[in-house]
């Protein structure tokens, strides 16, 4: 600053000394005098200018953070934006292969329950879901890639990369599935349906950066890794974990699983190994909520016409059944063809409760085989007509389904 005033006060101070001496001066004096004062004027705007363009580029500097912190804050937990903004060249928007691990999380039956609703309570709905799930991923440093309707894409290892990313996202996922019984008491104190989710976990190269257009983009991943979390999401049924070979070897030792499948899937020549999670060790020490349930016989039992589904498409073979033994959450049933493991199945009940019409379509996943040709279903989704013919044949509340 005294600097500054110096240089400022230089030219003004030399122009009045001279109009005083300018008598007592020789030509040579006058003209070194004169150069003194225009390079004091130049010295002058030099310190400006530069003091300008210090002021110009800390503008700049703040309004790149401030677009980095609009850009990402909606996704990223604040501490992950404060990290990008430390070290800008760890994020490569302009696109990048990157391993990275992927959670994709979905309601079970949640279209039969939002047909239910007004529209303002399906948001109350999904907005206490979401909300309460969005908090979980932050404190496992998760990406929020996207909401889509009810379902949640989640990236760990992308914008930011941590070692232990693999162990972060199933810690996430387990916490998520703990976390539904807060979910389900709050929506229970609304008068809200219980609701049930499962969550696909998997690693693989994909490529990451900002996507959209100059108008809108977001920070995202694409590539069939992608596609195939979303697969593997889509064989769970309620309050299920199901993960990769590559997405364990990525979390290490600590992950606790169970069951192991063999999957063919559409995009992958080879059969994809998945894994069943029942909770993660240290550091995080979480266990899956033990799900117990009560069968109960049906004499006679109740017939069904069915169809198999891959999605929301009916993709056949079209057959009958009988459902044996139920409880509010699944079946033993026999079918009429040889049906794989993790199918998802359109059931037509038909004339229960002594009625010839059939009472309804209840969609349900097959998860096991039991021996004698009996395999277990999970429901997936329950319409209310025939939640509540199921309640009553098991003697419990309408709560329970």
């Amino acid at each position: 600053m005294a600097t500054t005033l110096i240089f400022v006060g230089a030219p003004s101070g030399v122009a009045a000394w001279m109009s005083k001496s300018a008598l007592a001066l020789d030509g040579q004096q006058i003209i070194f005098m004169i150069v003194l004062v225009f390079l004091c004027i130049g010295i002058s705007a030099l310190v400006y200018s530069n003091r300008y363009y210090q002021y110009l580029k800390q503008k700049r500097i703040k309004h790149l953070e401030e677009l980095t912190r609009k850009r990402f804050s909606t996704y990223v937990p604040n501490e992950v934006v404060s990290e990008i903004l430390q070290r800008p060249e760890s994020v490569n928007l302009a696109g990048e292969k990157r391993r990275i691990t992927m959670l994709m999380s979905d309601l079970r039956g949640f279209s039969v329950v939002s047909e239910s609703l007004p529209p303002e309570r399906v948001v109350e709905l999904l907005n206490i879901y979401l909300g309460r799930m969005a908090g979980v991923i932050s404190k496992y440093g998760g990406t929020i890639d996207e909401f889509i309707g009810d379902a949640i894409f989640v990236l760990f290892g992308a914008p930011v990369t941590h070692e232990d990313d693999g162990l972060r996202a199933i810690a996430c996922a387990v916490d998520m599935q703990i976390n539904m019984a807060d979910v389900n008491a709050e929506l229970e104190d609304r008068g809200l349906a219980r609701i049930e989710m499962g969550i696909g976990v998997h690693s693989g190269e994909v490529v990451v950066g900002s996507i959209g257009s100059a108008a809108r983009a977001k920070y995202g991943a694409v590539g069939n890794h992608v596609n195939l979390t979303a697969r593997i999401e889509s064989y769970t049924v309620g309050g299920q974990i199901l993960t990769t070979e590559g997405a364990l070897e990525d979390a290490g030792h600590s992950v606790v699983i169970g069951r192991q499948m063999e999957l063919t899937t559409k995009g992958f020549s080879q059969p994809i190994s998945i894994f069943e999670v029942e909770g993660i060790g240290e550091p995080y020490n979480l266990s899956l909520p033990i799900w117990h349930e009560e069968l109960h016989d049906l004499r006679p039992p109740w017939r069904f016409d069915y169809t198999i589904l891959d999605g929301k498409h009916l993709t056949g073979p079209e057959g009958n059944g009988a459902i044996r033994r139920l409880s509010t959450t699944g079946a033993v049933v026999q079918l009429s063809h040889r049906v794989e493991s993790l199918a998802n199945l359109k059931m037509r009940l038909l004339g229960l409760e002594d009625q010839d019409e059939p009472v309804g379509d209840l969609y349900c996943k097959v998860v096991d085989e039991v021996g004698d040709g009996d395999l277990k279903v999970r429901f997936t989704a329950v319409p209310i007509e025939v939640a509540d013919v199921v309640r009553r044949t098991c003697g419990v509340d309408a709560g329970a389904l």
